[in-house]
């Protein structure tokens, strides 16, 4: 790859162009290593286009970290999934305390924490309404998951990324593997999640490290 011109602060040193022809190995690094970037670039314009202007004012998007919608879609998980809640009780004493414990709670002033939260691109499509937030927590993925149909854009461990389709919802999951959901009610080492992949009918993880992009769509259905 050539060398630019540089100049020195003391003396305005003029470095000569040299042609460096990399190897295919390197090529295929470097062809990885562009796409990445480039990965990366469109995903900060996206985000940096869609987030609101004001947490008041936001047009068709509305803040979710903290809304009534946020929090009724995680309340309502606790009589739609049973299974669900009582794996919760059995680790928290009570729904509620779950809640309160993962600072999951209407709070329209809901910052990132990183505590609990990692920062990433986040839409909700309602049939209504479209949400956004710029950063979620490993258990509100999983209750998003719970609730419809998501998509994860990732980066693997190997820095290449992916993408699936996936769902912890009951009534979407084969019924021959539904049983197996209870595994993953929980982020597993190192904030692992864990959905079912519906293109693939099986499952797939991604760590939470690596998310780029989240999405539900409750417009796609659920029968």
């Amino acid at each position: 790859m050539p060398i630019q011109k540089r100049t020195t602060g003391a003396d305005n040193q003029l470095y000569s162009n040299y042609n460096i022809e990399p190897s295919r190995l390197n090529q295929v690094e470097y062809n990885q290593e562009d796409q990445q970037k480039n990965l990366m670039a469109s995903i900060k314009e996206a985000m940096k286009n869609d987030l609101f202007v004001s947490k008041f004012n936001l047009g068709e998007k509305q803040k979710y970290n903290g809304s009534d919608e946020q929090l009724q879609t995680y309340e309502n998980l606790e009589d739609s999934d049973p299974t669900y809640a009582r794996y919760i009780v059995s680790q928290y004493g009570s729904y509620q305390n779950f809640l309160f414990v993962n600072q999951i709670q209407k709070n329209f002033d809901s910052v990132f924490d990183p505590r609990y939260d990692i920062k990433t691109d986040v839409t909700v499509y309602t049939k209504e309404k479209t949400y956004k937030s710029d950063h979620i927590s490993p258990n509100e993925i999983i209750m998003e998951g719970l609730s419809g149909i998501c998509t994860i854009d990732y980066l693997k461990k190997n820095g290449n990324s992916d993408r699936f389709i996936g769902t912890l919802n009951k009534n979407i999951i084969d019924s021959n593997k539904s049983s197996e959901r209870v595994q993953f009610f929980s982020p597993l080492k190192g904030n692992r999640i864990v959905m079912w992949n519906l293109i693939k009918k099986d499952w797939s993880s991604f760590f939470v490290s690596g998310l780029i992009r989240f999405v539900r769509d409750d417009t796609i259905g659920i029968e």
